[in-house]
């Protein structure tokens, strides 16, 4: 067989292994498509002029002045991979929410996230809520390491627990039982 005979037989071979690849791109690509344009954008939330609050995270609804603050609106979401996925993503917004300072005070921001979710829901949007908490889980999980947190509770505590005591209670009603 002459080369240029191996070379056309060959070139049906190359040609079905390029379609095929470019195939598996394509249907990669559109399998994260999808998912890319779902996640918010990532940012700092570093003061600017203004101090970043809970109304400039991706999953937040509202919050202008004199309305109220929704602080947990997940975008729709199709499969409970993608809510996963995007929940995760928010935690980590969340997160550097936190370590950017914003809102000054960042104490109650979780608890007003909490607040917002359903945990009733039983679609596909419970991923957000399980991505969210993943993700916080992990990232607390290496924050701990090499802290007493124990020792950490009683110094965040420190301004409430006298008043927890018996002895204390008993000396602010001037008895001595």
């Amino acid at each position: 067989m002459s080369a240029r005979a191996t070379q056309a037989a060959a070139a049906p071979s190359r040609a079905k292994k390029a379609a095929t690849s470019a195939s598996s791109k394509r249907q990669d690509a559109a399998a994260q498509a999808p998912a890319a344009s779902l996640l918010p954008d990532r940012r700092t939330y570093a003061p600017r002029l203004e101090m970043a609050t809970m109304a400039d995270l991706p999953f937040t609804q509202g919050g202008g002045f004199g309305e109220p603050l929704r602080a947990w609106v997940p975008a729709p979401v199709s499969s409970y991979s993608e809510a996963c996925l995007l929940g995760a993503e928010y935690a980590a917004h969340w997160l550097q929410f936190v370590k950017d300072g914003g809102s000054g005070s960042y104490v109650y921001t979780l608890a007003s996230i909490v607040q917002d979710m359903d945990f009733a829901d039983e679609g596909a949007a419970k991923g957000c809520i399980v991505g969210f908490f993943a993700h916080i889980e992990r990232a607390l999980r290496g924050a701990v390491q090499g802290v007493d947190v124990y020792q950490e509770l009683d110094l965040a505590t420190a301004h409430l627990r006298p008043q927890l005591t018996p002895e204390t209670r008993r000396a602010k009603r001037g008895r001595n039982t």
